[in-house]
């Protein structure tokens, strides 16, 4: 079983809906490939916890890197894990504007108090770290343009 963090910039056209349709997908094919995870949007940034069997993990990961709906993916780790931290949940999701508390499928306001309460206590704290500090990077970088001229939008979809 391995570990899989990566970060990514969304594309600037994308709506309420197309964030919706990626967490129903990711729960659904998630659930079918044995992945568990995570997935937080502050409003400009995806950052994505995936767990699972590699060979899992690489078709997921092969179909997030073909999504136009966010680009400047960074794969942040890729380790072996010996056990799930996020195994309760087949995609939890993080955002901002979500309500309060945390749901049985792993919805969760993005904000400390609640983001701390919602990750599992076993985290490795280099992970932990990054998780807590992502809401706010949103603030602290600025707009990107989105892709370039030659690569599709959300148009070519």
């Amino acid at each position: 079983m391995e570990q899989l963090v990566y970060i990514s910039t969304a594309h600037p056209d994308v709506q309420d809906r197309d964030i919706a349709e990626i967490v129903g997908v990711a729960r659904y094919r998630n659930r079918a490939e044995g992945v568990s995870g995570l997935m937080m949007y502050n409003g400009r940034n995806f950052m994505q916890v995936l767990e699972g069997p590699p060979a899992a993990l690489d078709a997921i990961f092969g179909s997030i890197l073909a999504d136009h709906r966010h680009f400047g993916i960074v794969v942040l780790s890729r380790d072996p894990l010996d056990a799930r931290h996020f195994s309760d949940w087949s995609m939890g999701y993080g955002r901002e504007d979500q309500i309060a508390g945390v749901s049985e499928e792993g919805d969760f306001r993005l904000d400390a108090e609640t983001l701390e309460t919602a990750l599992p206590m076993g985290l490795e704290a280099e992970l932990r770290g990054r998780l807590l500090r992502f809401p706010r990077l949103a603030d602290d970088t600025p707009r990107a343009a989105g892709p370039s001229p030659d690569e599709p939008g959300l148009s070519a979809r």
